[in-house]
């Protein structure tokens, strides 16, 4: 199914998950009372599991959307 994997296909993914976390921490900031405690139990973890989660997509979108000739494939 995923013929062609590369270590960009596992690094993207979690060089989101540490990019995306100053947004995580300040929307539980705003919305919760007990932000730290709200993270740490429902932030941090689905944050992993769609880190996970988004490396087979990358994979998959990499084989079947770009293609070797497409200028938006990175070399």
């Amino acid at each position: 199914m995923f013929a062609r994997r590369t270590l960009h296909d596992l690094i993207r993914p979690f060089f989101g998950l540490v990019i995306l976390q100053p947004i995580v921490i300040l929307y539980m900031m705003l919305i919760s009372d007990d932000w730290k405690a709200d993270y740490m139990t429902l932030g941090w973890p689905l944050q992993i599991l769609c880190t996970l989660w988004m490396v087979p997509g990358y994979m998959w979108y990499e084989n079947h959307v770009l293609t070797e000739d497409d200028d938006r494939f990175i070399h």
